[in-house]
Parts: structure tokens; C-alpha cells; sequence
């Protein structure tokens, strides 16, 4: 279901003054099974843990002829269940967890998650809503919480300085004083 949320990163990234392009590990594989760079191969999506790459702004040729963009990794969340009122800290898959400590938190990197929780957005119990905070917000929940999920009702409480706000049209807004401004 993250997948239908991925529409709302890119489009509140727009909508927040970023120019935002996502970035996927994809290959083409010929049919014995070699990487081709032919587009009419087959497609191939390595499970190598790394969050989606989203560029931030038009890239740009300094003097020197040098490409220059600003980027960061988001990792597009949802709960697995229909209702939306719990996100299952498993869900963050090992190899999602080890390409974090293995590859981003050595070299400083934060590492962003777009948790989009609720049913609907005019819903009585489970509004939606959505967070965006740094990764490591939830690995320390998750080493804090004897529970194997954060509901509806923890995530409103814990992550408020994180929430969007509702446009419409798939999109949110990442305020001006949110954390994520302050990084780009």
C-alpha cells in the first residue's frame, strides 16, 4: 500500500517549493540474465534496502561544468492494515535497517520516512494523516516501545512535530517550520 502513498511524497514535495524527482535502483536484465542497458530487457529492482532517492531541486552546472543537486532519501510508509491505525515496526525490512546503519548512518546522512496513517481524510476515528521525520525517530521508538507497533494514537502523540498538513489532490504540505525545511 506504501506504494499509493509514493504519489503523495512527490506531489507534497512540489507542492512545498521543492522540485522532486524520485530516484529507484532499477536494472534490465537480457534473457540469460545480464545487466543490459537496453530499456526493451526485462526490469529488475534489487531488494538492496536503500529508502527511494528524491532529488530536491534542479540540478545545476557550477563553473566548472560540475552537476551539483541537493537529494535526500525518503522511505514512503503506510500501515498494512486497512484501517490504517497501526504501523508495524517491522515494516522497516532488515535489509531496510541494515542499509541504514551499514550505509547512511556512518556518513551522517538523515534518512527521512513519509508515514501516511488513517483511512480517509474526513474519517470519524482514523483521519489521515502524515508524518515526515527523520528515520532514526523510529528506531528509537522502537527500542523504547515494548509493543511491535505504533498506533494511531502513540503516532499522533509522539510524531506531532512531524505532521503535515492536508492540501488535497493526494498532496500535503511540509510547513515552514518544519524539521525537514530546516535540513533543505
Amino acid at each position: 500500500m506504501a506504494d499509493k502513498y509514493q504519489l503523495h511524497a512527490t506531489r507534497t514535495l512540489i507542492h512545498s517549493g521543492f522540485w522532486a524527482e524520485k530516484f529507484i535502483d532499477m536494472h534490465f536484465l537480457d534473457k540469460r540474465g545480464n545487466v543490459s542497458s537496453k530499456k526493451t530487457s526485462k526490469r529488475v529492482y534489487p531488494n538492496s534496502g536503500r529508502p527511494d532517492m528524491y532529488y530536491f531541486d534542479d540540478a545545476r552546472l557550477d563553473t566548472y561544468g560540475a552537476l551539483h543537486m541537493r537529494g535526500g532519501f525518503i522511505e514512503v510508509k503506510s500501515p498494512a492494515s486497512k484501517v490504517g491505525s497501526r504501523f508495524d515496526y517491522n515494516q522497516w525490512r532488515d535489509e531496510q535497517r541494515d542499509w541504514y546503519h551499514r550505509e547512511a548512518e556512518p556518513r551522517g546522512w538523515t534518512v527521512w520516512m513519509f508515514l501516511v496513517m488513517g483511512k480517509r481524510v474526513n474519517d470519524k476515528r482514523y483521519p489521515l494523516v502524515a508524518y515526515l521525520f527523520p528515520i532514526h525517530f523510529i528506531i528509537d521508538l522502537e527500542k523504547m516501545d515494548t509493543r511491535k507497533s505504533l498506533s494511531y494514537d502513540r503516532a499522533a502523540n509522539k510524531l506531532e512535530r512531524y505532521k503535515l498538513e492536508w492540501v488535497g489532490n493526494s498532496t500535503w504540505n511540509i510547513q515552514e517550520y518544519h524539521p525537514f525545511r530546516e535540513q533543505f
